[in-house]
């Protein structure tokens, strides 16, 4: 089974040594881009082992990561619309529409858009998509894949947060963080 999981990053190095170092010692298929002043995003897909959790996976990526000199800014959404959700599963647009207009009954109802951009174009988290897609259309999906859930994605972004001892504002509580 495979972790797919993003990363905002910074790297104080030469981008494309960087992203050599990435590919040798984390993961050969892993996609890194990058903007100005060497801010980017490196998405990964990694073997999960039998044992241990997906949490525990991706606190070692972040690990790894920051072994290579990069600054882990946070963990990454990847969303999609209507159009990339018939894409990534080889189905039609008109499709994928329908399975997003999916009410509570028959089938699970399509998770709730994220949001929706100007001109009425809904967006989702990829990862509950992907989930909602292997629960109800078992012919499409990618079984071998999994992502975190919204609770791990939740507690990554808090322990990366807190690590970079990120300012919090006034009245806002600081939560302990206990990974199991």
């Amino acid at each position: 089974m495979l972790l797919e999981i993003g990363f905002g990053i910074r790297t104080p190095m030469d981008v494309e040594s960087f992203i050599e170092r990435v590919e040798i010692e984390i993961d050969d298929s892993a996609v890194v881009e990058f903007g100005p002043d060497r801010y980017g995003s490196v998405w990964l897909a990694v073997d999960v082992p039998n044992s241990g959790s997906h949490i525990d996976l991706a606190l070692s990526l972040v690990a790894s990561l920051r072994s290579l000199g990069a600054e882990v800014l946070d963990v990454e959404d990847d969303f999609v619309n209507t159009t990339e959700v018939g894409d990534r599963f080889g189905v039609s647009r008109e499709a994928a529409r329908k399975w997003t207009q999916r009410k509570p009954g028959g089938v699970a109802p399509f998770p709730r858009p994220a949001s929706v951009l100007p001109g009425g174009v809904q967006i989702w988290p990829w990862r509950e998509v992907h989930r909602w897609v292997l629960a109800n259309q078992q012919r499409h999906g990618d079984p071998q894949m999994c992502f975190l859930n919204s609770r791990e994605h939740a507690l990554l972004r808090l322990t990366i947060l807190n690590d970079n001892e990120m300012p919090v504002a006034e009245g806002e509580l600081t939560p302990e963080l206990h990974i199991a």
